[in-house]
């Protein structure tokens, strides 16, 4: 790869939120996020041979950097509960069209089949440590419903000793 596109599409968007030259404006990160994941939308989902160089250029980015593994962890680490497997839902679903719609992105799969894989072991993991816990209590509710066994009175000494 290494055509630089990339670069110019990020040059392409910083000059569409710069406005003029000349103009004093200042340009929010909000302002340039959006104009970039509009020229991304626009270029990236084209069926050119340029969109398919420039989508090599942005997977070879995300793999390089984990981008696909650390959207994961952090969906898992950072949300609970529903919420967390609505995000994950999503965030998996995006991911599975993306690869399956463009061959740049094959390799995400893989990052998908190992993040389920491990998903797998940690809940096979906590499924263990949970069995685990309920013998335990099961263990102690017997013990709390045996009868408690007196210890013998002890054998009172026919002396004293003072």
């Amino acid at each position: 790869m290494g055509g630089g596109l990339l670069a110019d599409l990020v040059t392409r968007a910083w000059n569409r939120v710069r406005g003029h030259p000349g103009e004093e404006a200042g340009v929010s990160q909000a302002e340039l996020r959006t104009v970039l994941a509009a020229e991304f939308a626009e270029v990236l989902g084209a069926a050119s041979p340029l969109a398919a160089e420039l989508r090599g250029e942005v997977a070879g980015v995300l793999q390089g950097v984990d981008a696909v593994q650390v959207a994961l962890t952090a969906t898992i680490e950072t949300t609970v509960g529903e919420a967390r497997d609505q995000v994950m839902a999503v965030l998996v679903s995006g991911l599975q069209e993306m690869s399956s719609r463009f061959a740049e992105f094959d390799w995400v799969r893989g990052v998908l089949s190992d993040q389920v894989a491990h998903t797998a072991e940690i809940a096979a993991g906590t499924r263990a440590l949970l069995e685990g816990q309920q013998q335990t209590l099961l263990q102690l509710t017997m013990l709390r419903r045996r009868p408690i066994r007196h210890a013998p009175q002890a054998a009172v000494w026919p002396f004293s000793l003072r």
